[in-house]
C-alpha cells in the first residue's frame, strides 16, 4: 500500500489514482512518463500532485473537499477504468465497485483519506486475490476457487460481474430463463442455453 503526498490534503484520491495509473501506463493526459517520472510520482513529488490537479481540471465539477463516490464514477469514465475502494471503517471490505476494466485501480478509504494499494493479495497478506468475488485466497483455495458471483451475475458465467446500470431482464424462451442484459441474451446461445434449461411444468 502506498501513502501519497501528505501534502495533497484534499487531492489524496486523485494522487492515489494518478499513482495506480503508473502501474499500468506511462502515457497520463497525453504525457509520456519516462522512468524517473514515474518513480517520482509513486514517491509523492510534485509531479503527482501536477497530474492530480490536472485530473480534478479535466473533471470540471468536482468535490473540491474530496471525491465523492459520483466523482469517482466520473473519474472512471473519464478515464476508462475501473476503480474499487476498499473501506478500514467496513472491515476491509469493498465498498464501491463498477464494471470491469481493463485497468483496475484499488484504493483505501480510512477516514477521509485515500491510499493507492498496489498488491491485493498482499495487503490482505494472501497468496492471491480474487478480482471477481473480491476475495483474498491461499494457494490451495485458488486452484479450486469458483467465482459465485460471476455465476449469480450471469449465466454466461462472464468475466465480470455485470453494471446495475445495464440491468434489463430479457426472456429467453429457448431455455425459459432470464438474461441480465442485452449483451448476456445476444451471446447465451453460445453459451449455456443447451445445458442450463428450466422446465416449464415443473420449473
Amino acid at each position: 500500500m502506498y501513502c501519497t503526498d501528505k501534502n495533497c490534503d484534499n487531492l489524496c484520491a486523485p494522487c492515489s489514482i494518478i499513482v495506480g495509473l503508473t502501474y499500468h501506463t506511462n502515457v497520463i493526459f497525453d504525457r509520456e512518463l519516462n522512468n524517473m517520472e514515474i518513480k517520482q510520482i509513486r514517491m509523492g513529488r510534485k509531479i503527482q500532485t501536477d497530474l492530480a490537479q490536472e485530473l480534478c481540471r479535466q473533471l470540471g465539477q468536482y468535490n473540491e473537499d474530496g471525491l465523492t463516490l459520483e466523482d469517482v464514477r466520473n473519474v472512471e469514465n473519464l478515464l476508462d477504468i475501473q476503480i474499487k475502494i476498499i473501506c478500514a471503517e467496513n472491515f476491509n471490505t469493498v465498498i464501491y465497485k463498477r464494471a470491469e476494466k481493463d485497468i483496475i485501480i484499488h484504493l483505501y478509504k480510512q477516514g477521509n483519506h485515500f491510499d493507492f494499494i498496489n498488491s491485493m493479495a498482499a495487503f490482505f497478506g494472501s497468496s492471491y486475490f480474487c478480482n471477481q468475488c473480491n476475495k483474498p485466497l491461499s494457494t490451495d483455495r485458488k486452484k479450486t476457487h469458483v467465482c459465485k458471483k460471476a455465476k449469480k451475475a450471469c449465466l454466461l458465467y462472464m468475466k465480470e460481474a455485470h453494471d446495475p446500470l445495464t440491468k434489463n431482464k430479457l426472456y429467453c424462451k429457448g431455455y425459459n430463463r432470464y438474461c441480465y442484459n442485452q449483451e448476456c441474451f445476444d451471446e447465451h446461445e453460445f453459451g449455456v442455453r443447451y445445458v442450463t434449461y428450466k422446465c416449464k411444468i415443473c420449473n
